[in-house]
Order: structure tokens, then C-alpha cells, then sequence
């Protein structure tokens, strides 16, 4: 099997694997870097999730975090953006320019494979293979 690069995109650190989504999220990247590809990573993180992130290093080839700010207004204002557009809560929720930013960056700089976005906005991703296409 051909090695892949891989463009993670979560929502969560999925470190420890203590919850539903981060139990999920951890044992396909520990699969898939056990397959031999190449994971990376770039999720959410709040500060305190910071200290887990050594953890995600062996099977990533790269783990890039972009600060979670989150408070009832602003998730309020997302649902309200969800109702008048259609997208899922999370996906507006979590429109966060930063991390589109990154998600630009990494895909400017490196050719992914597969880009596999766990309940976040892919968009980044999609307008920048318009630019220059992800082998898939």
C-alpha cells in the first residue's frame, strides 16, 4: 500500500482518548499512522489541552493547534448563522479564521492526499485545490 500524506482536521485535541469523539479520532490516527502514513494534524485546542499535545507527536508527522475561544454569545450568534445558512451548528461554530489560515498555510506548503475533517469546515481546503489540486 502507497503511503499517504494526510491533512487531519478535528475539532477537539483527541488526547487522552476519554470522551466518544476523541476515543474516535485517536484510533484512526493511531491506525493510520500504524498503515505508515503520514498524519497531520491540525485541531482546536483549549490552553489547558496543551499539555497533551506530546502525546499526539509519534503519530503525527506534524501536530499544528489554533486556540479555541468559545462563549455562550459567540455560540448563540453561530446558531443564528446556522439557521440563515443552511451549514451545521459546529461547521459555523467553529469558522474560525485562524484556523483557516492555518489550513491555507499547510495546504500551500505541502501536498495532501487526503484532507479528512472531522465536524469542521473543509472550505480552506476546497478553494485552495481550485489554486493548485491535492492529489487524491
Amino acid at each position: 500500500m502507497k503511503r499517504a500524506d494526510i491533512l487531519f482536521l478535528t475539532q477537539i485535541v483527541p488526547y487522552p482518548p476519554d470522551s466518544g469523539p476523541k476515543v474516535k479520532t485517536y484510533h484512526v490516527i493511531r491506525y493510520l499512522a500504524q498503515q505508515g502514513h503520514r498524519v497531520t494534524l491540525a485541531t482546536f485546542a483549549r490552553s489547558h489541552e496543551e499539555q497533551h499535545l506530546p502525546a499526539l507527536r509519534p503519530l503525527c508527522a506534524s501536530v499544528h493547534t489554533v486556540p479555541m475561544h468559545r462563549s455562550r454569545p459567540a455560540d448563540a450568534a453561530a446558531l443564528l448563522r446556522s439557521l440563515g445558512t443552511g451549514l451545521p451548528f459546529l461547521v459555523q461554530r467553529d469558522a474560525a479564521a485562524e484556523m483557516y489560515g492555518l489550513v491555507r498555510r499547510l495546504a500551500s506548503e505541502q501536498r495532501f492526499d487526503i484532507v479528512h475533517a472531522e465536524s469542521v469546515d473543509d472550505g480552506p481546503v476546497r478553494r485552495q485545490r481550485r489554486r493548485r489540486p491535492l492529489r487524491l
